[in-house]
């Protein structure tokens, strides 16, 4: 049995058994055992996040992988992106300064995903690579690419229906150990105090094990007050190649809502195009 997966799982357990002690007159929760409730379930909680135009989302990256199998040598990645939305354009850049890329859509209508790559040369100097994508379905890939790195229901729910597999064949994962969403209602000294909370764990069983299994996705969301705006949210998800493990990788985004005022977009009159 994966046992980091069973730490991960008692950590999110008991995030759940704090959050759920609410102290207010209000308190509410819904579960889910099912695949399609828990997506029907993750669509409702993040809906109004997913439809803002105005927003800027800090994304963590930390990916632990195998560098030989054999030895069980272990690997690490770890990046920081910040995407700013506004409006029908994005722009989502490497802490680092390494890569940028915008979606947007000109006066003419036109579609527009630009790329640019700083690249290190063998003398130490720099050099931008600058390349551009017309079509809009570059577009829908780069435009809040955040939602798309998140929603791994979608992905999943859209393979299956195009495949005929089930959701569990093509998210490798054997039940949903449980979803829950709370919503919770304090009062204190005359003050309402609200917030709401999204958990799923997906899971992957080892055969004749009854222990928790494998944790192929973990997800946990919360926002505070009414407007049902995602303040922070937390995922992760097991990687395997031909069926077996080789990794993990999580994501940490914190979200800030009607912040951005512009976003520069490129001149790309002298990029290179990236269409056939």
């Amino acid at each position: 049995m994966n046992k980091k997966a069973l730490l991960a799982g008692a950590i999110a357990i008991s995030s759940l058994i704090a959050l759920s002690s609410c102290n207010g007159r209000d308190y509410e929760i819904t579960w889910a055992y099912t695949f399609e409730d828990a997506y029907s379930l993750f669509k409702n909680f993040f809906a109004k996040t997913f439809e803002h135009t105005n927003m800027e989302v800090s994304i963590q990256r930390t990916k632990d992988f195998y560098v030989d199998p054999e030895t069980k040598k272990w690997g690490k990645e770890e990046s920081e992106e910040i995407e700013e939305i506004l409006g029908d354009s994005s722009h989502r850049y490497n802490k680092d300064g390494s890569k940028e890329d915008w979606a947007f859509v000109t006066d003419e209508g036109q579609k527009i995903v630009a790329t640019q790559k700083t690249i290190v040369l063998d003398d130490g100097t720099t050099s931008k690579e600058q390349t551009y994508r017309s079509d809009g379905a570059s577009y829908q890939s780069s435009y809040k690419s955040y939602l798309k790195q998140l929603n791994f229901f979608e992905a999943i729910a859209n393979e299956a229906a195009s495949t005929g597999k089930t959701p569990e064949e093509v998210g490798g994962f054997d039940s949903v150990e449980w979803t829950a969403h709370q919503k919770c209602t304090n009062y204190s000294d005359g003050k309402r105090e609200h917030w709401e909370e999204y958990d799923c764990m997906l899971v992957k069983h080892d055969e004749g094990d009854d222990d928790l299994g494998d944790i192929i996705y973990n997800i946990s969301a919360v926002f505070f007050g009414d407007e049902g705006l995602v303040q922070s949210c937390s995922f992760s998800h097991d990687n395997y190649e031909n069926g077996a493990y080789c990794g993990i990788e999580r994501f940490t985004l914190e979200f800030k809502y009607n912040n951005v005022d512009d976003i520069d977009l490129p001149d790309i009159s002298g990029w290179e195009s990236e269409n056939e």
